[in-house]
């Protein structure tokens, strides 16, 4: 269903256009709880995911006559959204904190079309709750998919105390996350 006919006047096409922004705004204000959950899932900042929420509203109604009504609103958001994330990420120029893009890549294929996951939210709170050295091991280990040997050599440290960082900060992980409300309960 188009919202838009050939047949129409500039007129229609101006009114069409409101009633298009009309329902984008209205879906996406249905479904900004999603949306955010979605951005949040992929930005540890809640300020930086505000930031890139609003965004995404403002891009969604620009490109309101792009949704093909009948079609999954919060998908199409979410993709939008998903840009937004990564642009944000370029802005910020690969900071320490966060997630890399290819990461945000291959969550965003997963969390596209589920709603997301709280577990994730709550993994982000916990790594920012790292001490700073154990999550710069976590980060060069996971996020820049680093063997502990090279990860050693750049914070030359032994390799040995590279095993015993992680070793303790999976296991201080494991204590936040179990002290987190469980989502599924």
């Amino acid at each position: 269903m188009s919202l838009v006919t050939m047949e129409e006047s500039p007129k229609d096409n101006q009114m069409a256009d409101g009633q298009a922004i009309s329902l984008v705004q209205e879906q996406f204000l249905r479904h900004s709880d999603l949306i955010r959950g979605f951005i949040r899932s992929l930005l540890a900042d809640r300020t930086m995911a505000d930031d890139v929420l609003q965004e995404t509203f403002l891009t969604v109604t620009r490109k309101a006559s792009d949704f093909q009504a009948g079609t999954s609103f919060p998908k199409w958001a979410c993709s939008v959204a998903r840009y937004k994330v990564l642009e944000a990420r370029r802005a910020m120029r690969r900071g320490s904190l966060g997630l890399s893009e290819k990461v945000i890549e291959a969550l965003a294929v997963t969390e596209e079309a589920h709603h997301p996951d709280p577990r994730v939210e709550h993994l982000q709170e916990c790594l920012q709750e790292l001490p700073p050295s154990m999550r710069r091991v976590i980060d060069l280990r996971y996020e820049g998919d680093h063997p502990a040997p090279e990860i050693a050599s750049i914070t030359g440290w032994k390799v040995e105390a590279v095993y015993v960082a992680l070793s303790r900060a999976r296991k201080t992980l494991r204590n936040c996350l179990m002290n987190k409300p469980n989502p599924t309960q």
